[in-house]
């Protein structure tokens, strides 16, 4: 599974922690410490589900930018009239259609 950047799970969790009206916490986060908060364990769970995500989401958009995606010396040959929009189903779905397109 994708991994978000630790400053960011930090930076999420003392938000959180400040939110609440905990500073003190909010500044052992943020310098570091604090590993055992489940604000900074919700936040490096939430960070790597929405970073998995994203990456998913983006793998999909390059797919459909690439030219070879729709140019085709045949008419409706081209990938996109295979497709269908499978691989953005897919993608929105939470899947990973594009092993199945690139062989």
């Amino acid at each position: 599974m994708a991994r978000p950047d630790v400053d960011q799970i930090r930076a999420l969790a003392a938000q959180a922690l400040k939110n609440r009206g905990r500073a003190a916490d909010a500044a052992i986060v943020s310098s570091g410490g604090g590993d055992d908060f489940p604000e900074v364990e919700v936040a490096r769970l939430a960070l790597t589900a929405s970073h998995a995500d994203r990456l998913r989401l983006e793998l999909a958009l390059r797919f459909y930018a690439e030219a070879e995606h729709w140019d085709s010396d045949v008419p409706d040959a081209s990938l996109a009239v295979f497709d269908r929009g499978e691989v953005a189903r897919a993608a929105l779905q939470g899947r990973d259609q594009l092993g199945s397109h690139r062989d």
